[in-house]
């Protein structure tokens, strides 16, 4: 998971200006969340993913989810809450179909070596865990106990 990075003003913070941002930096990731919808952007298939520009060393095996904004961590500047809940209906939609495991969902600050990149945040990405984790145990608490009892 990422975020997109503009800078702009919140009103900006949306799924085209991500893909455009992303396009002119010569960047791609399979999908593009905002307030109001997530766009798809690369191809996604029942095997495998294409692979993506977003996360060096893991573009590969990773599917780049990115959040329109940035800074979440910093007051003032974390996501909309129909935002952050698309992105657990698409993230939990994703582990489902592609059998990824909970502690498979991270940030780019987790996969990044260098220690350069902070999106989408330390204390966005716990609270992110902690509400996917309950939408998980909402929808399916059979799945959930089965998976949690191994």
């Amino acid at each position: 998971m990422h975020w997109d990075g503009n800078r702009h003003e919140r009103k900006l913070w949306v799924a085209p200006m991500t893909y455009e941002t992303l396009r002119y930096l010569g960047f791609s990731a399979h999908f593009a969340v905002d307030y109001q919808c997530i766009w798809q952007m690369l191809p996604m298939y029942t095997t495998v993913v294409q692979h993506s520009y977003g996360a060096t060393g893991y573009n590969h095996l990773s599917i780049n989810i990115e959040l329109a904004g940035r800074d979440f961590d910093t007051p003032g500047y974390s996501p909309p809450d129909n935002e952050v809940r698309l992105a657990i209906r698409l993230v939990a939609q994703l582990m489902d179909f592609y059998g990824i495991a909970f502690e498979h969902v991270v940030g780019h600050v987790e996969r990044d070596p260098r220690g350069n990149k902070k999106d989408p945040g330390v204390k966005f990405l716990a609270y992110f865990r902690q509400r996917l984790n309950d939408y998980r145990t909402r929808l399916t608490p059979l799945k959930h106990t089965l998976a949690t009892d191994f």
